[in-house]
């Protein structure tokens, strides 16, 4: 079982942390509009040595981060597309093998005005030996990359 911690970024400015979450790419299904309302699921599996994992997160507009089936977070927080909301998590995590799944949807231009979207997307940045196994843009593009799927 995992715990979550959300991290908070002491002696750091925002910028420093956005640099980090913009090395990742941004994940959308290819054949889906990103403006339309549509839900995706991701999920990718990952090799753990018991380091904490610490991940930055967001998505467009809504994502709901599980490990092994377990929810992790929520997110994003409220937002306009000039200030774009990420968190920072930092969680423990035991050895062996483990799945991180991501629900994403987007409501498209039909949303509140509280979570105004570009397009749909996901984004995740993993610290240390987590980023090559679980950075979207970066992770390995095979079964075991993040990939849409059925929820």
């Amino acid at each position: 079982m995992a715990t979550l911690e959300k991290r908070i970024l002491s002696g750091r400015d925002a910028m420093d942390a956005c640099a980090s979450i913009e090395t990742a790419s941004w994940l959308w299904h290819p054949d889906l509009p990103g403006h339309h309302p549509a839900m995706l699921h991701f999920r990718i599996g990952l090799e753990s040595d018991g380091t904490p994992l610490i991940i930055h997160v967001s998505a467009d507009q809504r994502f709901l981060l599980k490990l092994d089936g377990n929810t992790l977070v929520r997110g994003p927080d409220c937002s306009d597309p000039a200030h774009w909301s990420f968190a920072t998590y930092r969680i423990t995590i035991t050895p062996g093998q483990h799945q991180l799944t991501a629900d994403v949807w987007c409501i498209g231009h039909h949303a509140p005005v509280s979570r105004m979207t570009i397009q749909g997307g996901f984004i995740l940045k993993a610290e240390g030996s987590y980023h090559e196994q679980l950075t979207t843009g970066v992770a390995p593009c095979d079964a075991q990359a993040f990939r849409p799927g059925v929820p």
